[in-house]
């Protein structure tokens, strides 16, 4: 440690210019986010999901779980 504070700098220290981001609020979105009514889902003529009503709102939370986790 001795050794360190005896050493002369070779570099002065360069501070980088600091960017400052101001972004407007956003407008609110009105409830749902997605709605979808009796939709059915599958692959070619075999569907998986028949007649699903589904409605997403700003504070839910979803997970999707299939065979790999």
């Amino acid at each position: 440690m001795k050794m360190l504070a005896r050493m002369e700098p070779i570099a002065s220290v360069v501070e980088d210019k600091t960017t400052t981001f101001n972004f407007p609020d956003p407008a609110p979105l009105s409830p749902p986010l997605i709605a979808m009514d009796e939709v059915s889902v599958g692959y070619g003529a075999e569907p998986i999901l028949k007649n699903l009503d589904l409605r997403i709102d700003m504070d839910d939370r979803i997970g999707l779980i299939g065979a790999n986790g």
